[in-house]
């Protein structure tokens, strides 16, 4: 019967990190988004639009503002730059502002079969066929015996044991992220904890993330910082042609002032009018209004100057608070989840242990459920505990008895191979 219900199965061998695609966005998906841009009149940095959305069930997205856009599909780099544009079109700005998309909640994942609470469920980052299942209460099993408790217990336990390492390997590459940017280094290290893991997928992937996020950050407020010293630059260079005016019109000044003097010499002995001493006069009071509109006009350049530096120095102040809090934050997380995984841990090691005394025969003689993990679009795949699933996933936990013959390599001729399975173990 099982074979017959998994006829026509794309996958010949279970799914594995390596076969999840990168993710895409879809119905269901809540999304907060910030869209910012620095104002270059009030000195600051300015938002455009921020709130929390969710993609409908034709795959839009509608943003005030912007109007409707398409979502499904789209990932979160795609459609960040598809809202910077808008607002830049839509707002008549010279540059597109910055877009920050967050993800606060994913669609659900659905789990069906042989587990304690089929249903639907909250998607988590990073989530596993296993720790579905553990999310979903264990596998099924009749409440009949302290073994078959016990059993499950353990499934949960060992669960959410992964769920929390998982977690905490998130957490310690965030958190090296995060101590690399307080050093203003452009490349992430390794945590010396997961360095040891070479066969390992898992601590490269969030490396990788992490490693674009830092780049992407440091890029988001060197942009900033440019953008800032670019005005302190034109400042200067204003600055500089004011004092060149000032410096001429001194020049000009101490030429009236030498002949006002040879006027008031000649006025002494009669060899000229007072109309030419007031001709004088007045060409040196209009030297001097110059020369004072000038002096303002420096201490503006000035001021302006002066703004553009401060704004870099609180740029860079406002970022090393956030990281600050960050990394307070992250040590925190980092506490828990190691706490909490110890003691899924234990609760896994004694289940097991309590387990195996009770029943260690019924133990053997019992085998692992196959799953099924149905995705939107593409045929059903064999999947095992560590597939990484995503959202809208349907998982099916399929339970069977020992087979009458073992599964042969879809390599040789034979009935398994006509079927495209292979033994998954």
């Amino acid at each position: 019967m099982l074979l017959a219900t998994l006829l026509g199965l794309t996958a010949a061998r279970p799914a594995t990190a390596e076969d999840a695609p990168a993710y895409q966005l879809g119905p269901m998906d809540r999304l907060r988004i910030a869209v910012s841009e620095w104002s270059s009149a009030g000195g600051e940095i300015r938002t455009r639009l921020t709130g929390e959305f969710t993609v409908d069930s034709a795959g839009i997205l509608s943003v005030p503002m912007l109007g409707s856009m398409p979502a499904a599909g789209r990932s979160i780099a795609e459609l960040s730059a598809a809202i910077s544009d808008r607002m830049q079109e839509r707002a008549g700005l010279i540059k597109p502002p910055v877009t920050a998309i967050e993800i606060v909640q994913y669609r659900p994942f659905y789990i069906l079969g042989f587990v304690e609470r089929p249903g639907e469920y909250p998607f988590r980052p990073g989530m596993t066929a296993l720790q579905a299942v553990a999310v979903a209460g264990g596998i099924f099993r009749a409440p009949n015996t302290a073994h078959l408790r016990l059993d499950r217990d353990a499934v949960a336990a060992r669960g959410e044991a992964e769920l929390q390492h998982a977690r905490l390997d998130e957490l310690l590459v965030r958190q090296a992220r995060v101590q690399a940017e307080l050093e203003d280094r452009r490349i992430v290290e390794m945590p010396q904890a997961l360095a040891g893991r070479a066969d390992d997928p898992v601590p490269g992937r969030l490396l990788h993330q992490e490693q674009t996020a830092l780049l992407a950050r440091r890029d988001a407020l060197e942009a900033l910082i440019r953008e800032q010293q670019e005005l302190r630059k034109l400042a200067q260079d204003e600055e500089a042609s004011l004092r060149d005016q000032l410096k001429a019109q001194e020049q000009r000044l101490s030429v009236v002032e030498r002949e006002a003097d040879e006027i008031r010499s000649l006025k002494a002995r009669g060899l000229t009018t007072t109309a030419r001493e007031f001709s004088i006069a007045a060409a040196a009071a209009e030297v001097e209004a110059r020369r004072r509109a000038l002096f303002t006009e420096i201490l503006r350049a000035g001021q302006s100057i002066v703004r553009a530096e401060q704004a870099v120095r609180q740029l860079r102040t406002d970022r090393r608070l956030q990281l600050l809090r960050e990394a307070e934050a992250l040590r925190s997380q980092i506490e828990d989840a190691t706490k909490r995984g110890q003691m899924a841990e234990q609760l896994r090691d004694e289940a097991e242990s309590t387990a195996q005394m009770l029943g260690a025969t019924l133990a053997a003689q019992q085998r692992a459920p196959t799953y099924l993990v149905i995705r939107q679009k593409q045929a059903p795949m064999l999947a095992s505990e560590a597939t990484p699933l995503l959202p809208g996933d349907i998982l099916q936990v399929i339970s069977q008895p020992a087979p009458q013959r073992p599964w042969r390599s879809a390599m040789l001729p034979g009935k398994a191979a006509e079927d495209g399975l292979t033994r998954s173990d």
